[in-house]
């Protein structure tokens, strides 16, 4: 996610995170990680009965569809 010059497809690693949303390149790369942030602080996930890696790929895959609905794909 540190390098914005190209466009930043999900790598297997990311996937098994919960992570599915491709990063643009550019601005609109912050743009997609500030909104991803964002979306962690709405309608955050139920941890009662989940392991930590369970949790945390809820949380990146809520986030990663909010981005994808706020920027329309």
């Amino acid at each position: 996610m540190a390098n914005f010059r190209n466009a930043q497809s999900v790598s297997q690693a990311d996937e098994k995170l919960g992570y599915h949303a491709k990063l643009r390149a550019g601005m609109g790369g912050l743009y997609d990680l500030t909104v991803h942030e964002m979306g962690h602080t709405f309608n955050q996930s139920n941890p009662v009965g989940l392991t930590g890696a369970q949790f945390q790929k809820q949380e990146e895959s809520r986030a990663d569809s909010f981005l994808k609905e706020i920027r329309g794909f």
